[in-house]
């Protein structure tokens, strides 16, 4: 919404146009901002979308080339500032259905017209499908770690029934607490175990060869619950594990006769469970997220660059709409995004240059809910037969995508993204092709204003990747 409001300044003209239809719209924006920012406070009524759907219903009979407007389509400057102020609303839009979405309305109707909030007009059961099938792919973050669990427990579990360990679960316990995303989030979480568990392991057969009674373990159960669960957690880690220990050992002296032998099996079957976690760590897929991040950060880009170059080709009458294409980035966006968590709850090299994921990632995801912005004014073939918007549209439009596979093969060879060239405004654009504009049907102007307009969006957001911004993992929590 910031960057449509700072496009619509800069191409506004150096003396205003009275625009009644674009200054209610407008008008209508900052209320339903402002109400959409108010409906998130607890008490506070869901937005309505009643009043922007009728200001944007009303600009668009008022555009030029709309029903209601009679002027032809060579007024490029209102041309232009017009579809920034449409493009504005419909962000403004999803805005507010997303506001609605959070304080947990109903969406009915036109209300999610925008694939972006599908999701919130089906079952619980449905989304866990969506998740378990878009994750079904070889370089999802989930997968893998599902994977990489899966087959350090089952070595624990076959480690623990060769070797007959008494309490071979705790193999398998020391197993979960090591075992981490990544082969440096897994060594760094190595020391705390081990050092705690030899800790609570001194201490609980220190105090067995002192009390042999299992009424006072039973007395002082509740006190070491509280320690572990509640002191430990605030203390650290090391101290987290010692505190568990000699939780363990509380609860197995109540039952077993085996004395201090209790804490050295406990110390056993850690580091046994610990070495298992570290080689699963070190074996399988080391380097955690970052590796993914890039691979699926590079598809995401090129599907973003198909899906531009498939509108495009849609609007100039090519043979089929591009749901595929989007539906193709909707489930790239799945993998990435979820590479993209899983890598901010991982370590990294401080000195080591980042890309800077954010900027990257957003230069993406504008591309999907504009496109479908896009089709719902503009129906598919609205400009065949316009050879000169043919031309022009396919020199963008190969220009863009020429910068997202740029940008995608800087990603995945881990170089961060140098300067991006920008697209020219949209009055400069169309100066080309100016003569021909009063010998067109005006409302194909306005089908070729607005698909310049949001090829020249998808620039600017490229644009704002220049240096890396300093990336660092966000704080664990």
């Amino acid at each position: 919404m910031l960057a449509g409001a700072d496009r619509l300044a800069a191409d506004a003209p150096p003396e205003p146009i009275p625009d009644l239809a674009a200054a209610r719209l407008l008008r209508s924006c900052a209320e339903t901002t402002r109400a959409a920012g108010r409906s998130l406070s607890p008490g506070v009524p869901a937005v309505d979308l009643g009043d922007l759907d009728a200001a944007i219903g009303r600009a668009e009979v008022a555009y030029p080339g709309g029903e209601g407007d009679g002027r032809d389509g060579s007024d490029v400057p209102r041309l232009c500032r017009d579809a920034t102020v449409l493009a504005l609303a419909d962000q403004v839009r999803v805005f507010a259905v997303g506001a609605r979405v959070a304080t947990g309305a109903r969406l009915d109707g036109e209300d999610a017209y925008s694939g972006l909030f599908e999701y919130a007009r089906r079952g619980r059961w449905t989304l866990y499908w969506w998740q378990f099938r878009s994750h079904l792919a070889p370089r999802s973050a989930h997968l893998h770690s599902s994977l990489r669990l899966a087959v350090a427990l089952a070595i624990a579990r076959v480690a623990a029934g060769l070797l007959q360990l008494t309490h071979g679960f705790w193999v398998l316990l020391a197993t979960l607490t090591v075992l981490r995303t990544s082969a440096a989030d897994t060594r760094t979480a190595l020391r705390p175990a081990v050092l705690g568990t030899i800790i609570g392991a001194v201490v609980s057969g220190g105090v067995m060869l002192v009390v042999d009674e299992p009424i006072v373990y039973a007395v002082v159960l509740p006190v070491t619950l509280m320690l572990a669960f509640g002191v430990g957690r605030l203390l650290g880690p090391v101290w987290q594990q010692a505190l568990f220990t000699l939780l363990l050992t509380v609860v197995f002296a109540q039952l077993s006769p085996e004395g201090w032998r209790l804490a050295e099996a406990r110390l056993v079957d850690v580091l046994l469970g610990a070495v298992i976690g570290v080689l699963a760590g070190v074996a399988i897929w080391p380097r955690g997220a970052s590796r993914d991040l890039r691979h699926n950060a590079t598809g995401y880009l090129a599907a973003n660059a198909y899906a531009v170059e498939q509108t495009v080709q849609a609007m100039l009458g090519g043979a089929s709409p591009p749901d595929r294409a989007l539906d193709l980035v909707r489930r790239q966006m799945v993998l990435v995004d979820s590479s993209y968590c899983q890598y901010h709850l991982e370590r990294h090299d401080p000195h080591r240059q980042q890309v800077n994921w954010e900027a990257v990632l957003s230069a993406g995801h504008h591309v999907v809910p504009g496109a479908e912005s896009l089709l719902r004014r503009n129906p598919p073939g609205c400009l065949a037969g316009w050879p000169a918007a043919a031309a022009l549209l396919r020199d963008s439009a190969g220009h863009l995508q020429s910068v997202y596979d740029d940008l995608a093969g800087e990603v995945a060879h881990g170089r961060p993204p140098g300067p991006t060239p920008v697209l020219t405004a949209c009055s400069d654009e169309l100066d080309r092709i100016r003569p021909l504009l009063g010998e067109v049907d005006p409302q194909s102007v306005r089908h070729l204003v607005e698909v310049d307009r949001w090829l020249s969006g998808l620039a600017d957001s490229l644009a704002r990747i220049h240096a890396p911004a300093g990336d660092r993992p966000a704080r664990r929590r």
